[in-house]
Formats: C-alpha cells, sequence, structure tokens
C-alpha cells in the first residue's frame, strides 16, 4: 500500500492488484444492513459544514458557479481567486486581500467526502459560509453538522450567480 500525505489527509492508494481484488471481494460479501446508505435526499449530503467551510452538493455548486463565473480558478491545491471574485465577496462584506493577508491558507480547493468533488475552503471559504448563515440564507439544522438552503437563500443565490444557476441544486430542504 502507498501512503500520499495533503495536509491533514491521507490518501491511500493499493499497490497490488491482489490486495485490491481482495478488497473488492471483501465489499461485494458485506451487509448492507450494517451501514446506512448515502442517499441523494439526505441532508447530510446535501449541504453541511466541514469544519467551518460549507460542503455537500450545495458547496460544489457554489464552488462551480464561481469557477463558471472566472470568480475562481483552479490552481493546483488551491483557489485563485480573480478581480471579479474579489469584488463579488466584497459585495457580500467580505475582504478578501484582508483574508488572503492572514496565517491561515487562503482559499483551498477540499475534496468534499460525499461526492468525490472540490468545494471551497480556506479563510474564505469560512467567511462565506459565516455570511450565509449570517444572512440566514443556510440555517444550521440542530444536532448535526448539516445545513438547510432557506427559501432566501435560494432567491438569493440565483440572483447574485445568474439565470444560469436556476438549473443548479439549489433545493430548499
Amino acid at each position: 500500500m502507498q501512503v500520499a500525505r495533503d495536509g491533514r489527509h491521507r490518501y491511500y492508494a493499493i499497490a497490488s492488484a491482489d490486495v485490491a481484488h481482495a478488497m473488492e471481494a471483501l465489499g461485494a460479501i458485506a451487509s448492507r444492513r450494517t451501514r446506512k446508505p448515502l442517499g441523494e435526499d439526505d441532508a447530510i449530503c446535501y449541504a453541511r459544514t466541514c469544519y467551518d467551510h460549507l460542503a455537500g452538493k450545495l458547496a460544489i455548486e457554489l464552488a462551480d458557479a464561481f469557477e463558471s463565473r472566472a470568480l475562481i480558478v483552479p490552481d493546483g491545491r488551491r483557489y485563485r481567486v480573480t478581480g471579479r471574485g474579489r469584488d463579488f465577496v466584497r459585495e457580500w462584506q467580505i475582504d478578501a486581500d484582508e483574508l488572503k493577508r492572514g496565517r491561515r491558507a487562503f482559499a483551498i480547493r477540499c475534496l468534499d467526502w460525499t461526492e468525490r468533488r472540490n468545494h471551497l475552503a480556506g479563510a474564505l471559504g469560512a467567511a462565506i459560509c459565516e455570511r450565509l448563515l449570517a444572512e440566514r440564507w443556510i440555517k444550521r439544522l440542530p444536532g448535526t453538522r448539516a445545513v438547510r438552503l432557506t427559501g432566501k437563500g435560494a432567491e438569493e443565490l440565483t440572483s447574485l450567480l445568474g439565470r444560469k444557476s436556476r438549473s443548479m441544486l439549489w433545493r430548499v430542504v
């Protein structure tokens, strides 16, 4: 087995076809009754916090919308925030330049465990999550990391990110 370290994460790769085959066989005989399937409708899969930033399908759709509008650009493990992106988050009273000067990583591509795609983390991701909560565009579900998108949040995100975003997963839970 090979291990690649990436920040807090460790990625394990199977170094042998025999081990891969054994793991697939074990997976095939494992009882589904012992684990809860992660369905598309599960609130935790749709939107949740990941440490202090937004994660799940909603976060991925938000990151995709930011990328498609050239507000952020993937750059290795990080996102590069464009001038348009700085202007955009300023409308949310987020000072990207101030966040970037801080000690914390600014804009990180965080791999989502349910979707296996990246969402926005780091100081900027945390500031966006905090703003969405403050504006009541998302609300925390008690006793869980799940959050729900409010009707106001769906309207505002569609308005801010344009008509193209109407096809996104802005689903009020």
